[in-house]
């Protein structure tokens, strides 16, 4: 949807084969798909928890069956329009957001840079982060703090893959 719709737009106009992944397969997830074919690349849709790792695995196999390789990986993810003040925040709430925000980016780029090294090196992991990680507003607790989380995260991985040749950006 939104900013997600305008990356995979951008990077199939650039040339790119495609892979979107969501957890649900909605009308805006079948109009993104749509718009990404509009410009004549290969485009593929994988419904799937990216906060789980028995269904990040399966995406990627799937993923490099219908594409041989991996060079890029966009992690921009979010619970959207969700937010909670912090005394009023549920055991629940906070760890679907830590699940998706900060898990899930950490098994997409994992598995991504693991694939990277198998094709011999070099690939790009880009996270979508947000201000919200620098301050804090109202009803943002959890949200803010998986952005911070993911903002140090990304630059350990940049770290340790860039031995590799991968670069990760945040």
């Amino acid at each position: 949807k939104g900013i997600g719709r305008g990356i995979a737009i951008k990077f199939a106009e650039e040339g790119a084969d495609v892979g979107v992944a969501d957890i649900v397969d909605d009308e805006q997830t079948q109009r993104t798909i749509e718009m990404v074919r509009e410009r004549g690349n290969k485009t593929s849709f994988y419904m799937t928890d990216l906060s789980r790792s028995d269904a990040v695995d399966p995406l990627y196999d799937n993923f490099l069956n219908d594409h041989g390789r991996i060079d890029i990986v966009v992690n921009n993810a979010i619970m959207s329009g969700q937010s909670a003040d912090f005394l009023e925040m549920t055991e629940e709430f906070w760890d679907q957001m830590i699940d998706l925000t900060l898990k899930g980016y950490f098994l997409m780029s994992q598995r991504g840079a693991a694939e990277m090294v198998k094709q011999g090196g070099g690939g790009r992991i880009l996270c979508l982060s947000s201000v919200h990680g620098y301050r804090a507003w109202p009803a943002d607790t959890a949200y803010g703090i998986c952005k911070a989380g993911l903002r140090r995260m990304v630059k350990s991985m940049a770290v340790d893959l860039a031995d590799t040749g991968i670069t990760a950006n945040c």
